[in-house]
C-alpha cells in the first residue's frame, strides 16, 4: 500500500524539461531499496557517495538518513552529545552531488541541510556552538552539491568545471583540498576516488564549526588544460610512443 501511494508522487517537474534534460525523478521506495544493496557502506559514517545527476537529493537525502541513524548509534542513541554532532557533520561532508539543473542543486543543499539539522536534539541545537556548526554546513554543501555537467566536467558554456573538496578528519579540526573531478577519473584507481591532488587549494585545517565563519571560500581556480594523451604506434613487436622529434619510445613489447 505504501507502496503504491508512493508511485503517486510526482516524478517530473515539467514536460520541457524532461524533454530538454531527461530529468524523471526516482520514487522514494525504489530510492530505499537501491540503499538496501550497499546498506553497510550507508551505515558507515565516513564512506563517500557521489550522486552524479543528483536533481533534488533523494538518494543523497536517504543515504544521509542511514548515516546519521550510525551515528546515533556511535552514541548510544543520543543526539544531544559533542561526539553526535561531530560525526553527523563528518557524514554530511562525506556525500557528493553533481546537477545540471540549478535550481535542483539549491533544492539538494536545502534538503540535506534540513535532514542533517533535524536530527539534533533541541538541546544540542540551543548549544554555544551550533550556529557555528550550521553555518560551516551550508559551507560545505556549496562545495559539496555542485551545479555542472558529469559528462563535461571540465565545463562547457553552459556548465562550469566540477571542482570538488576532499575533507580530512583529524579529532575535531578538518581541513579540505580542492580536486578536480576529470583528473579523479581520469587517474584514481577503482578503490580510492579521492586519491589525486590537483587543484591543491587548501581549505583550514580549522574546528569544523568554524570552517563557514572564520575562512572564506576560496576563489575557484580554472581547470587546468588535462594532458594531451601520447601519440602512439602499434607494430609488430608492439606499441611504441612518437616524440618530439619523431622519434619512438618502445613502451611495450607483445
Amino acid at each position: 500500500m505504501a507502496k503504491a501511494k508512493e508511485t503517486e508522487q510526482k516524478l517530473i517537474k515539467s514536460r520541457k524539461r524532461v524533454r530538454d534534460h531527461g530529468e524523471v525523478f526516482t520514487p522514494d521506495w525504489l530510492v530505499r531499496d537501491m540503499c538496501d544493496l550497499v546498506a553497510a557502506q550507508c551505515a558507515d559514517v565516513g564512506t563517500r557517495f557521489l550522486e552524479p545527476a543528483c536533481g533534488d537529493g533523494n538518494f543523497l537525502v536517504e543515504i544521509l538518513r542511514r548515516k546519521l541513524a550510525a551515528a546515533r548509534a556511535l552514541v548510544g542513541g543520543r543526539t544531544d552529545t559533542a561526539r553526535f554532532r561531530r560525526e553527523a557533520f563528518r557524514a554530511l561532508t562525506s556525500l557528493y552531488g553533481i546537477d545540471i539543473l540549478p535550481d535542483n542543486v539549491s533544492a539538494c543543499r536545502a534538503n540535506l541541510l534540513r535532514t542533517w539539522a533535524a536530527a539534533h536534539n533541541a538541546k544540542l541545537r540551543r548549544g554555544a556552538r551550533w550556529a557555528g556548526c550550521e553555518q560551516s554546513a551550508r559551507f560545505v554543501l556549496e562545495w559539496n552539491i555542485l551545479h555542472g555537467n558529469t559528462l563535461k566536467p571540465d565545463g562547457s558554456e553552459e556548465t562550469p568545471a566540477v571542482v570538488f573538496v576532499e575533507w580530512q578528519w583529524t579529532d575535531d579540526v578538518v581541513c579540505g583540498t580542492e580536486e578536480r573531478l576529470s583528473a579523479l577519473l581520469q587517474e584514481a584507481d577503482a578503490d580510492s576516488l579521492f586519491s589525486v591532488r590537483d587543484c591543491g587549494n587548501v581549505i583550514g585545517p580549522l574546528p569544523y564549526w568554524m570552517l563557514g565563519g572564520e575562512l572564506p571560500a576560496p576563489e575557484r581556480s580554472a581547470p587546468a588544460e588535462p594532458p594531451m594523451p601520447p601519440k602512439l604506434r602499434r607494430f609488430e613487436g608492439g606499441m611504441a610512443e612518437i616524440r618530439a622529434d619523431q622519434s619512438l619510445q618502445f613502451l611495450l613489447a607483445l
